[in-house]
Formats: C-alpha cells, structure tokens, sequence
C-alpha cells in the first residue's frame, strides 16, 4: 500500500506521514528530503535551492524521477510530498487542510527563532502557497490544493496529528470494504 499526503505550509502533512508509516510499519520518505540532499549535493540551504526552484525546472524534475523511482521499487511506503499524488497514482491520494491562522501558528511553534511573530509566520505561509501554487501550475498544469485531486480530504485545524492518522486509517478500511 501506498499513501501520499499533501496539503499547505503549517497542515502537518510531514508529522502525520511520519506517524502513519510508523503505525503500518512501513517507510516514510518526503519530497522535502529529497530537496534537502540535493540542497546539500550542491552545498546550498533548502531555501535558496527553493528559490531557484521557481526559474529552474530541472530541481523538481529530479524530485519528481526520485519520487516516480521510489513508486517503481518499493510496495509499501508514506510519502509527503506536494505533488507526489501526481507521481505515484496508484497511491491512495490524502490532502490535509488547515486554516492559516493555526498553520500560522504551527509554524511559529515548531521555529520561533524564524517567526518572531504569528503575523511573519502567516506571512511564510502565504507567500509559499501562492508561489508554489503558480510554480506547478506553470509547471505541471494542475493545482496541488485541487480537493478532486484526492481520495482522502481531512481538515487537520482542530485534530491532533494523531487522530489525523487514526481517521484517515478509517477512511481507508472504508474504502477498503466499498472496493
């Protein structure tokens, strides 16, 4: 089985991929550390290799063949990625949606030394969804926060990232006996 979780900054897709590999006992992998070790291989920091993401096409194209491989050689895994439900669609497709304010808050919990505030935290938020929002649109036609793109939507505002992974666990076993 594999399951891909999408969704904005701050919607807890990385923690909830991690708990929801854990619980089924398989691999979790993340497109975000797929952009850290090419990050690394060319001696820049994520950001600025995100940056130059935006004009340069052949970044996330090797995120992308990192993602089709993985989907090639392994049965069961995680992977939290944008647009990883685009790359490996036999996956059961999960997108979680949060309110900015609580991604905001999110993300100014997990790196206060970065977000001095809720409002530069918001701010991040903000500026990444819509950049990245327009990067793959240009880049592959589609829109990752498009709910048709998904077998599984859960709005993650008021759940803990464990009962995230308990009801999409139940969201998939009802799948499951439907199928």
């Amino acid at each position: 089985m594999i399951i891909t979780i999408s969704g904005k900054p701050g919607s807890g897709k990385s923690t909830v991929a991690r708990l929801l590999a854990k619980r089924l006992n398989v691999p979790h992998f993340s497109a975000g550390g797929f952009m850290r070790d090419i990050a690394r291989q060319r001696r820049l920091d994520v950001t600025e290799l995100a940056r130059r993401a935006e004009s340069d096409l052949s970044i996330n194209a090797l995120v992308d063949e990192r993602t089709i491989e993985l989907s090639h050689h392994a049965l069961s895994f995680v992977m939290d990625g944008r647009m990883a439900w685009r790359f490996i669609p036999s996956g059961v497709k999960v997108l979680l949606v949060v309110s900015e304010k609580e991604a905001s808050r999110r993300l100014r919990e997990r790196e206060p030394k970065r977000f001095k505030s809720l409002a530069a935290a918001l701010a991040e938020v903000r500026a990444r969804t819509s950049c990245e929002r327009a990067q793959f649109k240009a880049q592959y036609g589609v829109d990752f926060l498009a709910k048709k793109n998904y077998d599984v939507v859960i709005d993650t505002t008021e759940r803990s990232a464990e009962d995230v992974v308990a009801l999409i666990l139940e969201k998939m076993k009802s799948k499951e006996k439907k199928d």
